[in-house]
């Protein structure tokens, strides 16, 4: 339903595929419901939490500030002083 509502949104919602730590239990449970959801024409439809999408969105926010950051002219001395600006952005969500 997260996803859906994102997409409503026109939002773009990227899933990347990170290897699982092979031999520890919980992570087999998970691997395995993945590899049978795989083939599965079942919908499950899970409700997002804010810690679900908190991360993602933060390291979105900083790549984006990074990149205007070194490209933009303004700030050039502090930039001088500093390649990347500051991991504390200073957003609260």
């Amino acid at each position: 339903m997260c996803l859906y509502t994102l997409q409503q949104k026109g939002l773009v919602v990227q899933f990347m595929w990170v290897e699982s730590h092979v031999g520890i239990h919980s992570n087999e449970i998970v691997d395995h419901a993945a590899h049978t959801a795989r083939y599965s024409h079942h919908v499950t439809q899970q409700q997002c939490t804010y810690s679900d999408l908190f991360l993602s969105f933060m390291n979105r926010i900083r790549k984006t500030w990074i990149s205007d950051y070194q490209q933009n002219i303004k700030g050039s001395y502090y930039k001088s002083l500093e390649e990347k600006p500051p991991k504390n952005i200073g957003i609260d969500l």
